[in-house]
């Protein structure tokens, strides 16, 4: 298996610079420098001389960056700021750009005029392409690398945001976060593998495209969006027991039988490959992953929402409130790789991720309906807590006990899960929201009126604020109360979601890692010396090589 880069151990690199009028400069200050004749020297020859041994000391730090270990480097070598990205900021950025739109959503829902389902259209949207694209982002870094992927995916995102830039009515803007999926789906797989140490070789684009296992990405990319597709019509367009949602969701679990038989007995190279699933700690890890994104991405899309509705926060100030869950869940993640590293030990971080996870979605079951700041604080504190852990912990723990041959189709499954969990997610708690909802109108309706209240069903967040606003105080605590009845009710759906991955993660079991550091190639050639590997160890002709982790 191969070893995990801790982002913590990545230092920004502040390289000093002495001028010619004998001034030291910090590499952030080169270009000032370079601009201002009084701190450069004018002899440019000067800038351009560079010792042998000054070239050979430039050692490359493994992700695009040059790292100067000899001093007095000339000004015109200076690394520009775009090779001095270092792996943090590049996933800051990207995790930034695939989960900025949460907070403005409740109110570009209202700009739309869309209702429950528009609200939940334009959040899974993005879900249900992000998760049908994984696995083939996954199979594409296997063959070409992950530059290109960086690449071609940011490509996409930015088509779909300028698209969405772009909209004039819901329809466009719902196609624009499909396409921003797609992007967004190789984004998140390049931050899962970003860390890893891995040697891309070159490879003709007819052999990799005829490699690649197109069957199974169609069944698996179709299956998974009939199926979500059921479930987002399920109750919202069509009532449950409709042929449509039926056939959707039946279908798309048979095409899926079909593609893990093609994966299975067919693909050469599969996508998802099936041997992951033999073993019960991958199980048990994947199961980890599904319950921890299906609650975490509630918090994204759902605290918004109660901050918008409930408390009638614009969404400037809901992303504020949120800051307690995120500095929280930011601190925890970036602990966590360098505890894996200096420990090797990754359960007891699942385990007690999950459990400070339950408890504070628990807690969110006791919000109120006006604004008690001591329980959003602290509620938001101990779910982001415990939320940070297992982003990173249980890929590790796959990642442990996998050939690493299929580490880039272990993570693309794992992204894969991910994104499908999140998918349901907010199907399934729109739903929820919608039918409690629904229960709680008679009351609404009879405190301010059958006209009123159709307004409420009819509108979503803002327009919803706007109504709420303009009510007598008594009637808007009416409104106020069965809203934050009705998000509390969901609220303990997730919280048994995430209770139920507690238990299976006691289950997982304690796997002290190795610290040696190996590489791993991608390619062609590499992959069928690793499929050659796997398969003699299945016949029992060689054993399967030891694990090798962080």
């Amino acid at each position: 298996m191969t070893a995990l880069s801790n982002p913590s151990d990545d230092r920004d690199q502040h390289d000093t610079h002495t001028l010619s009028n004998g001034q030291v400069v910090t590499g952030d200050k080169i270009a000032s420098a370079e601009l201002d004749p009084s701190l450069a020297d004018t002899d440019t020859s000067n800038n351009h001389r560079q010792s042998s041994e000054e070239k050979h000391a430039n050692e490359s730090n493994g992700d695009g960056t040059m790292e100067k270990v000899a001093t007095g480097a000339s000004l015109g070598r200076v690394p520009s700021q775009a090779q001095k990205l270092g792996k943090k900021k590049i996933v800051v950025v990207m995790t930034a750009l695939c989960t900025i739109i949460s907070t403005a959503l409740p109110t570009m829902a209202s700009h739309f005029n869309a209702s429950e389902s528009g609200y939940s259209w334009m959040a899974s949207s993005y879900m249900l392409a992000n998760a049908a694209a994984v696995p083939l982002w996954g199979k594409i870094s296997d063959i070409w690398g992950r530059k290109r992927i960086l690449l071609l995916a940011n490509v996409a995102f930015l088509v779909g945001s300028l698209i969405c830039a772009l909209a004039i009515n819901l329809p466009m803007i719902l196609v624009g976060r499909a396409i921003q999926g797609v992007g967004g789906g190789g984004v998140s797989f390049v931050i899962l593998v970003l860390f890893l140490k891995i040697e891309a070789e070159k490879t003709p684009l007819l052999a990799g495209l005829k490699s690649i296992d197109w069957i199974g990405i169609v069944l698996i990319m179709g299956g998974t969006l009939m199926f979500l597709f059921g479930l987002e019509y399920g109750g919202i367009t069509y009532p449950w027991d409709s042929a449509t949602v039926i056939c959707l969701i039946v279908f798309g679990v048979v095409t899926w039988a079909i593609a893990m038989v093609v994966e299975w007995k067919v693909a050469k190279y599969p996508v998802i490959p099936i041997r992951l699933f033999t073993n019960w700690h991958n199980v048990l890890v994947l199961l980890v992953c599904f319950c921890h994104s299906f609650v975490f991405i509630s918090g994204a899309y759902y605290l918004p929402l109660y901050f918008q509705t409930v408390l009638l926060a614009n969404p400037i100030m809901s992303g504020v409130y949120v800051l307690p869950n995120v500095l929280s869940l930011s601190f925890t993640s970036a602990c966590t790789g360098f505890i894996i590293k200096k420990t090797g030990r990754y359960r007891e971080l699942i385990v007690g991720g999950l459990f400070f996870m339950t408890l504070g979605y628990g807690l969110l079951i006791d919000l109120k309906y006006y604004a008690s700041w001591p329980r959003i604080i602290i509620y938001q504190l101990i779910a982001g807590f415990g939320s940070g852990p297992v982003f990173q912990a249980p890929l590790v723990a796959l990642q442990a006990n996998i050939h690493r041959g299929d580490v880039a189709a272990g993570t693309s499954t794992f992204g894969f899960l991910r994104q499908t969990s999140a998918a349901m997610s907010i199907v399934l708690g729109t739903v929820v929201y919608q039918n409690v909802l629904q229960q709680q109108m008679p009351k609404i309706s009879a405190a301010i009126g059958p006209e009123k209240a159709t307004a409420l069903a009819s509108s979503f967040s803002g327009s919803q604020g706007d109504v709420i606003r303009a009510l007598p105080e008594d009637q808007k605590n009416v409104v106020l109360k069965a809203y934050t009845f009705t998000l509390s009710r969901m609220w303990i759906f997730y919280t048994a979601i995430i209770g139920f991955g507690l238990l299976v993660s006691l289950l997982i079991r304690p796997v002290v890692l190795s610290k040696a550091h190996t590489f791993t190639k991608t390619g062609l050639a590499e992959q069928e010396r690793a499929r050659q590997e796997i398969l003699a160890a299945q016949r029992g002709e060689t054993q399967t090589e030891p694990k090798e982790t962080v």
